[in-house]
């Protein structure tokens, strides 16, 4: 009983059992034996004297009891293609005793493969029992949940880098916690960026942050919010942008992120421009027309009413002008 307790403690009372790792008889060894079968996880040992042993879960686990092979067998079980960088990072952690962890696929009784994580702990104490732990951990079914997710994770970060629109995800105090491809571009930010978490308003132009504060404040809050900005890159054209905050809230209905979604309407812009040229502007003299003229006396007018202003207006009458109208048209 004494010594399967210092068994179960991995350690030996040296008083009493002086340089006991180092030597022990049969019986003893029979008896760690018994304890490493006991555990339920697959597990090999391998001890200061170079006794080695794989326990019953590691043998019901690969269907073959290594115990009966030279302990190089057991690397026949790990995938082809895992064997590669496997044998890399193996011998180096053996010549120099470093704990190690190692993903890759085993091989099963049914000639299938499995993901598993070994994991080798080597003891440098003179006093342990044990030279080394291997212990086998089937990672199989949480590796294919994390593949799974990381197909959906790059799908639609493929699928927000498609879009022309500027789709950034913002923290309620304001930090990027994600940018598309797009993004990335009208903010002046690397797009292969990977550790985002800077402050979202010193991106923007200076002109247009205090507008950007207060559609983040109202967006923190639960609420949709809105405003319009430009912004200009070295040696790019001036653009526009629309710029439309929407909160993500939980169950509680409080806002844990903002979807800021920005889209240029540069081209909107420019289009609105010309229109309203057309419409307020004589197109011959590029002066104002008699419509636009009528918008801004009565505006005027109404100012100086309110304002207790006077209002001064100018004539001016162009001899001959009849002329240049029918000659250039009107």
């Amino acid at each position: 009983k004494h010594n399967l307790d210092a068994v179960a403690r991995y350690e030996i009372p040296v008083s009493s059992y002086p340089n006991y790792a180092a030597h022990f008889s049969s019986s003893e060894f029979q008896l760690i034996q018994k304890f490493v079968d006991s555990l339920p996880h697959p597990v090999w040992i391998q001890t200061k004297n170079n006794l080695d042993y794989f326990n019953r879960a590691m043998t019901d686990y690969l269907g073959t009891d290594l115990n009966e092979y030279s302990t190089e067998q057991w690397q026949s079980f790990v995938h082809p293609d895992d064997l590669v960088v496997f044998n890399e990072q193996w011998p180096d952690a053996l010549n120099i005793h470093q704990n190690i962890e190692i993903q890759c696929r085993v091989k099963q009784p049914n000639q299938s493969y499995r993901m598993c994580l070994l994991n080798v702990k080597f003891h440098h104490d003179a006093n342990d029992l044990f030279h080394c732990v291997m212990s086998l951990t089937d990672v199989h079914d949480y590796f294919e949940i994390q593949q799974q997710l990381s197909t959906v994770i790059s799908t639609q970060k493929n699928m927000l880098n498609a879009s022309v629109d500027c789709i950034k995800i913002v923290t309620p105090n304001g930090e990027l916690s994600h940018m598309n491809r797009a993004g990335c571009l009208a903010l002046g930010v690397d797009e292969h960026e990977q550790k985002f978490g800077m402050p979202w308003l010193k991106l923007l132009p200076p002109e247009v942050r205090s507008s950007g504060k207060r559609a983040l404040l109202r967006a923190s809050k639960g609420l949709n919010a809105r405003f319009s900005g430009k912004s200009q890159l070295p040696n790019q054209p001036l653009q526009y942008w629309d710029n439309l905050l929407t909160p993500i809230v939980d169950e509680h209905n409080v806002t844990q992120n903002i979807l800021c979604v920005s889209r240029n309407i540069s081209q909107q812009k420019v289009a609105e421009t010309r229109l309203k040229t057309v419409t307020e502007r004589d197109e011959l003299t590029g002066l104002y027309n008699r419509r636009t003229f009528y918008k801004l006396f009565k505006r005027t007018l109404f100012r100086a009413k309110h304002q207790n202003q006077q209002v001064g207006l100018l004539l001016i009458d162009l001899d001959y002008f009849k002329h240049i109208n029918d000659t250039l048209g009107h």
